[in-house]
């Protein structure tokens, strides 16, 4: 003798139910359908479970990294400030020679006409050496802070990026919690079933 069963996964009751079935057979089939019922449930609920802390793990490991690469920004970030304070030294001790050497040349110039002409042109030349200095220095430094803006503003995507990750795996524990809860409170029913 064959039964027809309806497709619905909530409720599996056939068409018919035999006039020989007793009640109490009847609700210990009904039971038992219930604890089928619950136990789809929660095996679907612990396969939930297990892909959102799966998800958490990356978000986790994404949060990782990401406090990484911030650790070697910071790192380059200290090594370019120690050059630009270093090569700003090097172009106020230029500049420092630059004073000594034009006083130097004032004293020369009323010391010794003599030399007059020949002083002048030394001074020429290393003014324009100086100059040529400068320039380099001053292009190293302007390269140096361009360098400094863009890891600067590198590591301030890097904090919003952290920051978005957080708030995922903030959302990511409430769902997992509440999952969890429905699990708690699906083993529950599913022992009172079963009692």
């Amino acid at each position: 003798m064959s039964l027809s069963w309806r497709k619905d996964h909530d409720d599996l009751r056939p068409d018919w139910t035999p006039l020989s079935k007793s009640p109490s057979q009847m609700k210990l089939m009904d039971s038992e359908r219930q604890v089928a019922t619950l136990e789809r449930s929660l095996q679907s609920a612990n396969t939930d479970n297990q892909l959102l802390r799966r998800e958490i793990e990356v978000y986790k490991q994404s949060l990782s990294e990401a406090e990484r690469e911030k650790e070697t920004l910071n790192r380059t970030n200290k090594g370019l400030i120690y050059d630009l304070e270093k090569t700003g030294k090097c172009l106020t001790k230029e500049e420092n020679k630059v004073q000594t050497l034009e006083q130097k040349l004032k004293k020369s110039q009323t010391d010794v006409d003599l030399w007059k002409q020949k002083f002048e042109e030394g001074v020429v030349e290393s003014k324009n050496d100086i100059i040529f200095e400068r320039k380099k220095m001053k292009e190293r430094m302007d390269k140096l802070v361009h360098e400094h803006e863009l890891h600067k503003n590198h590591y301030s995507t890097m904090d919003k990026t952290r920051d978005k990750l957080q708030n995922e795996l903030a959302d990511t524990q409430v769902n997992l919690d509440r999952a969890l809860a429905q699990i708690a409170h699906m083993e529950k029913m599913s022992r009172s079933q079963v009692r």
